[in-house]
């Protein structure tokens, strides 16, 4: 059994403009696309940088979110974004779309959501956008508003953001093959997929 730290946040989405995904088998990709694209532009690093190079990359939070290695002796953590893979890929003005970022290892903390993710989401609902039209540039699709924000807690979601409120619980990260915290579901498993070409 691995002691693994994570954090599970519910974020709902109030769609402002028409909203459209490939397939539902992407929507995953979409967001997890949206958020890092917006996310990149928070740092003054490009892709093309050497990271092994810089003096800061042991501390960097760009290192620890863009580059999956080995930093000092300290594996770089994953996002995991889970959306609602129902049947439906068009949504309209006015309806909700939901989906779950599970944050692990040392990305586990309530700043990396606070400060990185949920800013980038933000921000991207207003004036990127999120699904099949955006990449038309088609400016009046894929807009939304953050409707909700909820963490697990003791086994059960817990709203954390409404609206335009402040945080309402302080988060503790959760443990793989710990029961501290009464979760009913006992402990997470993890399963690696590995493509085949």
């Amino acid at each position: 059994m691995i002691d693994l730290p994570y954090l599970r946040f519910l974020v709902v989405l109030r769609v402002e403009s028409n909203l459209m995904f490939f397939d539902r088998w992407l929507k995953g990709y979409h967001i997890r696309s949206l958020i890092e694209e917006v996310m990149k532009r928070q740092f003054p690093c490009r892709i093309t940088d050497q990271c092994n190079k810089c003096s800061q990359a042991s501390s960097c939070d760009y290192v620890l979110f863009f580059h999956p290695q080995i930093i000092n002796n300290k594996a770089s953590s994953k996002i995991v974004i889970l959306p609602n893979l129902n049947d439906r890929n068009v949504f309209i003005f006015g309806e909700q779309v939901s989906f779950e970022i599970r944050l692990f290892c040392d990305l586990a903390q309530e700043r990396f959501f606070t400060v990185r993710l949920l800013p980038a989401l933000e921000h991207g609902g207003k004036f990127t956008g999120l699904g099949k039209w955006r990449g038309n540039k088609s400016d009046q699709f894929g807009r939304f508003n953050i409707d909700k924000v909820y963490v697990w807690q003791k086994g059960a979601w817990q709203v954390y953001l409404d609206g335009d409120s402040q945080p309402q619980c302080r988060i503790i990260p959760e443990m793989a093959g710990i029961n501290d915290y009464d979760q009913s579901e006992g402990p997470t498993t993890i399963e690696f997929i590995t493509p085949v070409y």
